[in-house]
């Protein structure tokens, strides 16, 4: 009858629950619990309930067609939808084959810990190369072991995707670093060390095991071009995020996380160039610029014109322009509206 009255049953329920608890609100209680943070240059994780509040409400099965790290793919996988993630990124895939395909597999305590477990017969590709950057003393030979043991782990199944995406994450929020590998200049006086990296590593692994869980929808990851994957992919939403040339830069992810890339096959295939300050490997000379910006987008749009309805994240001061994508959509047969909201992008931890 008073606020009162009502204070006092809220205290009293949360109270019973926390004692005998109840399957139903325990089910809806840790699907709020799985909160998935993540430090991707570009994220839209501050934006999820924007782009929720812009989906249409017979949207079932959704396309992430540039899912980098799944932040809006996981969101849709939450909401209920059948998700499919695709990135052409091996650290992207192995996210969402992680939370986004896995149903609910997790790595055990017993088995974090042989991942962290000395290997005398790891490689030695990250201390020999990558010795004196980007990591304290001692973290480069940790990282070589890590990733010889995550090799024993099963080839099917998800465990090795969780694995690589911690380890991936752990290497991301390193000493001093701006998240990505563009630069070896350091930042901040946070040290770290190789217990706090393993420390980091283990915390990684539980973060991802509690994103891990069924939504009872076909969900499935995917690694590979647009142009090829979007022409197959059966949805009623395709939502873009697609990398912007700016009037500053061009964008090229894997350039920017040329180590967490090179890290997912243990640069298999790929030759480290002498002499770069960044020990980038080579990469094809490929990205986002002012020049390709509006064919690119005439493209990749023209490649999933059978999906009925697309979100698309723009954002301003970028290339094409504003109504150089209306053109293009228009162009395409679609109606086009633009909702907008002020946001700014950081690309490092301050």
């Amino acid at each position: 009858q008073t606020d009162m009255d009502r204070l006092t049953f809220l205290l009293e329920a949360e109270a019973e629950l926390a004692l005998f608890g109840d399957e139903q609100l325990s089910a809806q209680a840790a699907d709020e619990q799985r909160r998935y943070v993540t430090n991707y240059i570009g994220s839209k994780q501050k934006l999820i309930d924007f782009i929720w509040e812009n989906t249409p409400d017979d949207a079932r099965a959704v396309a992430d067609l540039f899912s980098g790290s799944s932040v809006v793919g996981f969101m849709f996988k939450q909401k209920g939808k059948a998700v499919t993630a695709n990135d052409k990124l091996r650290y992207c895939y192995h996210i969402a084959r992680a939370i986004i395909e896995n149903p609910g597999e997790t790595i055990t305590d017993d088995e974090i810990a042989a991942l962290l477990a000395d290997n005398p017969q790891a490689g030695d590709f990250v201390r020999k190369h990558f010795a004196g950057i980007y990591f304290s003393e001692g973290v480069h030979g940790i990282i070589d072991s890590i990733r010889a043991n995550i090799d024993k782990l099963p080839a099917d199944g998800f465990k090795r995707d969780i694995a690589l995406f911690a380890l991936g994450k752990s290497c991301i929020t390193g000493k001093g670093g701006f998240g990505h590998f563009g630069t070896t200049i350091p930042h901040g006086d946070r040290q770290d060390s190789p217990e706090r990296f393993k420390q980091r590593f283990a915390d990684n692994v539980h973060t991802i095991n509690s994103l891990a869980f069924d939504n009872g929808q076909p969900c499935r990851a995917a690694c590979a071009d647009i142009m090829d994957v979007g022409p197959q992919v059966k949805a009623d939403l395709a939502y873009f995020d697609p990398p912007y040339a700016t009037h500053f830069s061009q964008t090229n992810y894997e350039r920017s996380y040329h180590f967490i890339e090179g890290l997912m096959t243990y640069w298999d295939g790929k030759e480290i160039i002498e002499g770069t300050k960044t020990k980038i490997y080579r990469i094809e000379k490929s990205g986002m610029t002012k020049t390709n910006a509006a064919n690119f987008f005439r493209d990749f749009l023209g490649a999933c014109v059978h999906i009925r309805n697309w979100i698309i994240s723009y954002r301003d001061q970028a290339y094409p322009t504003e109504n150089e994508v209306k053109r293009i959509i228009a162009d395409l047969g679609r109606d086009v509206s633009l909702k907008s909201k002020d946001h700014h992008y950081q690309i490092s931890a301050k």
